[in-house]
This record gives C-alpha cells, sequence and structure tokens, in this order.
C-alpha cells in the first residue's frame, strides 16, 4: 500500500513533469513551423543531355536549377547517373560540383561505339547548412529560507557548436507568490536564443500553532515565456497555501530554452526520362 509521504511525492513528480512538458510544448510549438529563413533548397534537374563521343569515352550532362532561403549555404553538390544503353548495359558515374555549380559532366568508357542511350535516371544531392530549431533544459534547487547569495556557477568549459550552455544563476523571493530569478546563457557563434520556458516548484511552511503542527506544502507555477535577449524572469505561484502567512523555504527552478543552430543536411533530387 502507498503511503501518503509516498502520494505526495508521486503527485509532486507528475505535477514537475506536466509543467515540464506544457514549456517544451509551448516552445517547440512556437518553432514548429521551421526558422524562418532557414530550410533546405530547391533543386529541380532541367534536363540531361547526351553529349556523345569523345574518343573512346561517352559524355553526359546534367543541368539543375537551385533556390535557396537567406540563411541557407549550400557547399557542394553530389550528382549520380544511370544510363541504359542498348544491348542490355547501363553504366553508372558520379560527379562532385561547387556550391554554385548547375551542372555536371559525367563520362562513360567501355561502350560499344554503337550503343544508344535508351534512359536515364539522374540524382542531384546539394549538401547544405541551415539553422534548426532545438531546445534544452535545466534545473537548478535554492533555498529561500537564508540570507546568503546563492550565486550561479561558472561554465570554463569549452562551448559546444550545436546547442547553448544555460546556467540558472539566482532565485530571490520578491514577495509570497512571486520569485526572481536570473540566468546565464552561453553560445557558440551561430546559435540563436529565441525564448524560454520558466516554471518553478515552491515549498512552503504554512503559519505553526502549537496544537496543530503543519507540514510543508509544495506549488507549482505555470510555465512564463520569455524572449530569447532576456537574462531574468518571474516564477508566479497563483495558489499559495495560506497566503501572507506562508514562508517559502525552497525553489526548484527549471527553464526550458528554445534556440536554433546551424546543421549541415543533404537532400536528393531524381529526374528520370529517356533520351
Amino acid at each position: 500500500m502507498i503511503n501518503k509521504t509516498t502520494k505526495t511525492q508521486l503527485r509532486r513528480l507528475a505535477n514537475l513533469w506536466l509543467v515540464l512538458l506544457a514549456a517544451c510544448v509551448m516552445i517547440a510549438e512556437a518553432g514548429a513551423q521551421g526558422v524562418r529563413g532557414g530550410g533546405p533548397p530547391t533543386v529541380a534537374i532541367t534536363q540531361v543531355l547526351d553529349l556523345g563521343d569523345t574518343g573512346a569515352q561517352r559524355r553526359f550532362r546534367v543541368d539543375w536549377t537551385a533556390q535557396k532561403p537567406p540563411l541557407t549555404t549550400i557547399s557542394k553538390f553530389g550528382v549520380t547517373l544511370e544510363v541504359r544503353f542498348t544491348g542490355g548495359v547501363t553504366k553508372t558515374g558520379v560527379a562532385n560540383a561547387g556550391a554554385s555549380a548547375t551542372s555536371a559532366t559525367i563520362t562513360f568508357s567501355g561502350l560499344q561505339a554503337n550503343a544508344k542511350a535508351l534512359d536515364f535516371k539522374a540524382t542531384v544531392s546539394p549538401t547544405f547548412t541551415t539553422p534548426e530549431f532545438g531546445s534544452t533544459t535545466v534545473t537548478r534547487d535554492f533555498n529561500l529560507d537564508t540570507d546568503a547569495i546563492q550565486g550561479g556557477v561558472g561554465s570554463g568549459v569549452q562551448l559546444p557548436p550545436d546547442r547553448p550552455i544555460v546556467q540558472i544563476a539566482s532565485a530571490t523571493t520578491i514577495d509570497v507568490t512571486r520569485f526572481e530569478v536570473k540566468w546565464n546563457v552561453q553560445a557558440a557563434q551561430g546559435i540563436n536564443i529565441e525564448r524560454f520556458g520558466l516554471s518553478g516548484e515552491v515549498t512552503y511552511q504554512p503559519k505553526q500553532s502549537r496544537d496543530n503542527p503543519v507540514p510543508p506544502v509544495t506549488k507549482q507555477s505555470p510555465v512564463s515565456i520569455a524572449l530569447g535577449s532576456q537574462r531574468k524572469g518571474s516564477v508566479v505561484i497563483q495558489n499559495p497555501p495560506t497566503g501572507a502567512s506562508a514562508k517559502p523555504l525552497r525553489i526548484k527552478v527549471t527553464l526550458v530554452t528554445g534556440f536554433n543552430a546551424p546543421v549541415e543536411r543533404t537532400i536528393q533530387t531524381i529526374k528520370a526520362g529517356r533520351f
């Protein structure tokens, strides 16, 4: 049988999970439409040309167009061409092209002089870098029943290229329902902080009486959203246990950070046809 203490702990864990989930959902929904100005390029293969023989070799050219969003950078193109010839012969070749290229020539050898190209399958694969949305979550506990300064900790570590380092620096009691939280953020070049989801779990000690001692009570705040440029926000408890007579003892702060970071991707565009 689960005792009262265990039930309380399970309820607290469930509440914390729901708030964390709400923060993640709110931030994820904000980034669900993607990063404005980012995304994959649009590539269209316009034609595949048979350039004929050059000595003992057969040359083909693959042409394409490419358009990209402003924040997307194309680094190169990979091209694959498969051609089926008369006589049951199929040849496959590959080529690499630079970021600004719009065509690539592929050469086949070992074909009979009278072999006729029948049909083809061409693939153009751009490699590109574009900002994509992500999130990270940190938590920290603070003792509110003290006058001691509770500061943050310095990172002193190498910055990761794909996510920011976020540290909750301090939590201060403003009144029985409101607490100011400050945080620090460090990020490598190219990472953009979009928004924060801030929440807190506050433990109160209600006013005691000699005849009827009251155990501590824990309350969970809703999630508040802060802009990416902000480094502080407020945790607000909407229903403290006994109003102004309750004394805040501890707070567990949860901060979900939504950001975008440059990510390298490759996509494929395929065109098949007959000569």
